[in-house]
């Protein structure tokens, strides 16, 4: 038989895999638009294209993460890529964002202001429960 405690542990348990799953969703959904921005003021690798999200909005990306985000933004002929000799060590990827790039840029960034004051709304019909 199943306690009233073990019962409580387990809605607690589904309640926070739920808010955890919906704030991964968000995330992967931002993403492309964050790394689009972070591209904005000129050409980055990948640790500093971590490095400026995290600096900048709070959002921790590892390198194994960033890759697939790449290839997806390349394929689509946002961002394009370049090799940079250093003096010291190996050669660096560059990323830089393309035309196409800079305009999808300011158009998701118009969607998503939108739909961020349509949420910020909604969220502030909301009241604590007394």
């Amino acid at each position: 038989m199943i306690t009233a405690e073990a019962r409580v542990n387990r809605r607690e348990y589904r309640k926070r895999v739920g808010v955890e799953m919906w704030q991964s969703q968000l995330r992967k959904g931002s993403l492309d638009l964050a790394v689009l921005a972070s591209l904005w003021d000129g050409p980055l690798d990948r640790p500093q294209i971590c490095y400026r999200l995290e600096q900048m909005a709070g959002i921790e990306v590892v390198q194994g993460v960033i890759y697939p985000i790449l290839r997806r933004l390349r394929s689509a002929q946002w961002i394009d890529t370049q090799w940079v000799e250093i003096e010291v060590g190996h050669p660096r990827q560059l990323f830089c964002l393309t035309y196409s790039g800079r305009q999808s840029a300011m158009e998701l960034s118009c969607r998503w202001s939108k739909f961020a004051d349509g949420m910020n709304r909604m969220l502030g019909t909301l009241s604590p429960s007394d």
